[in-house]
């Protein structure tokens, strides 16, 4: 089973650079139980820095051990009021640990000249369950402020995600450059 782990330029997910080709990704959806986190951060968009996206949280790093039923690992850096948010849900006993999340992390292929995504959930919102590490939930937030940009003000997000129980499917997707993609699954299917 090969794993698969990013770790993102953030201060250039924040501020594109032509000139630099680092690994960029972004948390592009986000609602854990009937938490709906905003989408609120504009970042560059890597395929076309003539325009913007509107995402989550720029992602720092994630990890996948590649196994159907293995959790996805991801940390990133949110605004002021997502913080707000995450700490909410850390402090109160949460009974709905659903978790609905988007992501696409973006690596620059130097023979094609052109950034492209390498590791995404397709543009689709995927279904998952907050990961339970010794009995405690993996959400954790910091309230210090995070130093790879002065502004917007930042903060540390990380979250683990499992697999839903019962699935259809999930497929990942996961490319090597702009031309070698493939597709792995994410969730044990159950047959009726």
């Amino acid at each position: 089973m090969a794993e698969i782990s990013y770790s993102c330029d953030v201060a250039q997910g924040f501020n594109a650079q032509s000139d630099a080709q680092s690994i960029v990704g972004f948390l592009t959806d986000l609602k854990i139980g009937d938490t709906q986190f905003a989408i609120d951060l504009n970042v560059t968009d890597p395929e076309d820095v003539e325009s913007e996206l509107a995402v989550v949280g720029v992602i720092s790093d994630i990890y996948w051990n590649g196994g159907e039923a293995e959790p996805i690992q991801i940390s990133c850096r949110v605004s002021t009021q997502n913080k707000n948010g995450a700490i909410e849900l850390v402090q109160r006993t949460l009974l709905n640990t659903s978790v609905g999340f988007s992501f696409v992390i973006y690596e620059y292929d130097p023979q094609a000249k052109k950034y492209f995504p390498c590791f995404h959930t397709g543009g689709e919102t995927y279904e998952g369950l907050v990961l339970k590490e010794g009995g405690e939930l993996a959400i954790q937030v910091d309230s210090t402020q995070s130093p790879e940009v002065p502004a917007p003000k930042i903060f540390p997000f990380s979250l683990g995600i499992m697999p839903p129980d019962v699935t259809e499917g999930q497929p990942l997707h996961f490319a090597a450059s702009v031309d070698k993609k493939m597709v792995k699954q994410w969730g044990v299917k159950v047959t009726a």
